[in-house]
C-alpha cells in the first residue's frame, strides 16, 4: 500500500491512479480485516470491552480527523490534490513504526 500510493504521486495519470488505488484498496482490506482480531488477541478477557471500545474510538476519530487534515493540506498547497499521495505513505510509515513495537497478538496455540 505504501509503495503504491507513493508511485501514484510520481505518475499522476488517470489510468495509473485507478489501477494503483484498486491495488491499495486490496492492501487496505488486508490490514482492516486483521486489525480487530489483533486487538482481541492482545486483550485479556476482563478488558476485552475496553480494548474494543478504544479500537472503535480511535478508528472513528481517524475517520473524522483524516478528511479535515487532508483538506487543510490540499488547501495549503494551492489545491494540489497529489499531496494526498505523499501524506498517505507518510502516515502508513508512522503506523508501521508503531506496529513494530507491538510484542503481543501472535496466534495462540491450541492447548
Amino acid at each position: 500500500m505504501l509503495a503504491s500510493t507513493l508511485v501514484t504521486f510520481f505518475m499522476p495519470s488517470t489510468a495509473v491512479v485507478q489501477i494503483i488505488l484498486v491495488t491499495a484498496g486490496f492492501g487496505w482490506a488486508l490490514v482492516n480485516i486483521n486489525s480487530l482480531p489483533m486487538v482481541v488477541d492482545i486483550s485479556t478477557e476482563s478488558l476485552l470491552g475496553t480494548f474494543t471500545g478504544l479500537y472503535y474510538l480511535f478508528s472513528t476519530l481517524a475517520a473524522i480527523a483524516g478528511p479535515t487534515v487532508a483538506g487543510t493540506m490540499i488547501q495549503n498547497t494551492g489545491n494540489n490534490y497529489s499531496t494526498l499521495f505523499l501524506m498517505a505513505p507518510a502516515c502508513m510509515a508512522v503506523a508501521i513504526l508503531c506496529m513494530l513495537r507491538v510484542k503481543k497478538g501472535e496466534a495462540k496455540t491450541g492447548s
